[in-house]
């Protein structure tokens, strides 16, 4: 079930979902599996999305 939200493209509400299912059952090999690789890439398209680009060229020189 909880794969679904991975499926329809909401990776933030999969990622809930398999942090619930290890906080109920700890022990959950296959959540915590998903729920790692899940951290991973969301962390990586967060580091890309917020990556500043290049200087404006209107922008003042940094000093």
């Amino acid at each position: 079930m909880i794969a679904r939200w991975r499926n329809k493209g909401d990776r933030t509400r999969a990622l809930q979902d398999f942090g619930t299912a290890i906080k109920l059952n700890a022990h959950h090999d296959l959540a915590r599996a998903n729920y790692r690789s899940l951290a991973q890439r969301l962390g990586a398209q967060m580091a890309v999305k917020n990556k500043p680009g290049p200087p404006s060229k209107l922008s003042a020189p940094l000093k």
